[in-house]
């Protein structure tokens, strides 16, 4: 669960919103998956970003990997421009192994210079048991 973020900032100094984080893990195939959904007033733009599969150091409970998919909207036109970036982070928790968080920082490019970055606070979901 997203409990945190930083304010998505461009090269430009334009401060934007994060609309949306997820990250979720696969401790046994040792990957995340990940998404990002950002947009920024100024620029009538909204970024989405997704990755799957993205590789787990388990030896530094930390990950990095690139996203599968960028796209930038363009509110006022409409037009959908591909993008690129990618993801790091690490999962907190205490010594017997018991995750309990994690944190995440991004970075988004498009083909027109703007780069974005930002990063997410998650919580462990309580799973009912």
């Amino acid at each position: 669960t997203l409990v945190g973020n930083t304010d998505p900032t461009d090269n430009s100094g334009n401060v934007g919103t994060l609309g949306s984080a997820n990250l979720s893990a696969d401790f046994d195939a040792q990957t995340v998956d990940a998404d990002v959904s950002l947009s920024f007033d100024q620029t009538n733009e909204v970024w989405d970003a997704s990755a799957q599969d993205v590789d787990i150091n388990g030896a530094d409970a930390t990950f990095a990997g690139e996203f599968d998919s960028v796209t930038v909207t363009d509110g006022a036109s409409g037009d959908v421009s591909n993008g690129s970036g990618d993801l790091g982070g690490f999962f907190t928790g205490n010594d017997a192994g018991d995750i309990s968080g994690a944190g995440m920082s991004y970075s988004l490019s498009d083909d027109a210079g703007t780069d974005v970055s930002g990063s997410a606070a998650f919580q462990v979901e309580p799973d009912g048991t």
